[in-house]
């Protein structure tokens, strides 16, 4: 006999995958300005590319309205 343990979320402590994706870009671009070498042009580029990354956070819906397939679960999605 094989016993094999799975761990599952709790839905409350899921995140959707395409949030995920924007909080690594906003890591991305607040890493890009902790550089002391970018000149004025790339520091406002981040600037306004972090902030309509935070605007679209903001705008997303953290909680699915309709219920994921399954295939959709398995996808992480």
């Amino acid at each position: 006999q094989k016993v094999e343990i799975v761990l599952t979320a709790h839905p409350t402590e899921v995140n959707r995958r395409t949030l995920l994706k924007k909080y690594r870009r906003v890591t991305e671009q607040l890493a890009l300005l902790d550089r002391a070498d970018l000149n004025p042009y790339e520091r406002t580029e981040a600037v306004s590319t972090l902030r309509r990354i935070i605007a679209a956070i903001w705008g997303s819906d953290e909680i699915r309205r309709q219920k994921p397939t399954p295939q959709q679960e398995a996808l992480g999605g």
